[in-house]
């Protein structure tokens, strides 16, 4: 899933309806060593419940977009 970084850097996933996050990996494409420099992600918020999960990254600029691979429980 690719999902596009909003202004302030931050991106934030929510699964389909009648499924849960119970595990995920994200990971930010640069395309300069410069830019890696600023390439972290981290966690910025998670839903208890798993309906939400919104991570941080070093890139406050929406050309970037952030890659993640979910893995999800249905709930339905």
């Amino acid at each position: 899933t690719s999902t596009t970084l909003a202004a302030d850097g931050t991106a934030t996933i929510t699964p389909p309806s009648g499924y849960r996050i119970i595990h995920t990996e994200a990971y930010l494409v640069t395309s300069s060593a410069t830019q890696a420099a600023s390439g972290a992600v981290t966690i910025k918020s998670k839903a208890s419940d798993g309906s939400t999960i919104t991570y941080q990254t070093g890139q406050a600029s929406t050309a970037y977009a952030l890659y993640t691979r979910l893995t999800l429980q249905i709930t339905k």
